[in-house]
């Protein structure tokens, strides 16, 4: 069985919070039609799939990323952190990759 990884995936109930208003007005209700919905629209529109990840602050933090989205290497910010950029970037303003891997402790 494998571990749940929580930044990895996505949150239906958290999206459905986050974007109610787009959601009702589309009446996209079930766990399965919100993540559809991520995946087909959401995230061209720079939605967040969780709490743990910023999609409109990663592209702004990361512009190098945007290219590599416009080239058609990523469909997302998401996937390119959940790729590679998990790495060596931070997936939120909340969160300092740098400081992270680098404190002492």
């Amino acid at each position: 069985m494998g571990v749940k990884i929580d930044w990895a995936a996505f949150d239906s109930a958290w999206y459905k919070k986050q974007y109610q208003s787009v959601l009702l007005f589309l009446a996209v209700d079930t766990p399965q039609e919100i993540q559809n919905f991520y995946e087909q629209n959401g995230s061209y529109l720079k939605h967040s799939p969780n709490p743990f990840f910023d999609e409109v602050w990663y592209l702004t933090r990361y512009p190098m990323v945007q290219d590599l989205i416009a080239k058609g290497e990523y469909k997302t910010g998401f996937e390119h952190y959940k790729q590679v950029g998990f790495l060596s970037h931070s997936p939120h303003w909340l969160f300092d990759e740098d400081y992270y891997t680098n404190a002492p402790y």
